[in-house]
């Protein structure tokens, strides 16, 4: 599962796409996870990525997307992801 973003909406799918068994990564414009995200979920998902449960580009932005993979740009490369 991709999720670009990093606000409530992208926040509260890739949690529970995650605890569903999705293998979740998020494609994240600034350098962490929103202020403005609730204040309850925030450490949760910050937990997660930094367990390596979610894996999280920051920095980054989405390039291409295709079928079965995508390109996202991130600390000036371009990497494709399944």
């Amino acid at each position: 599962m991709l999720i670009v973003g990093a606000n409530n909406s992208a926040v509260d799918a890739a949690l529970e796409t995650w605890r569903k068994g999705a293998d979740v990564t998020m494609i994240i414009r600034d350098d962490g996870i929103r202020d403005s995200v609730k204040y309850w979920v925030k450490p949760d998902i910050e937990n997660r990525i930094k367990e390596g449960s979610i894996r999280a580009f920051y920095n980054a932005s989405l390039k291409a997307i295709r079928e079965n993979e995508v390109d996202i740009v991130h600390e000036g490369k371009v990497i494709t992801l399944e």
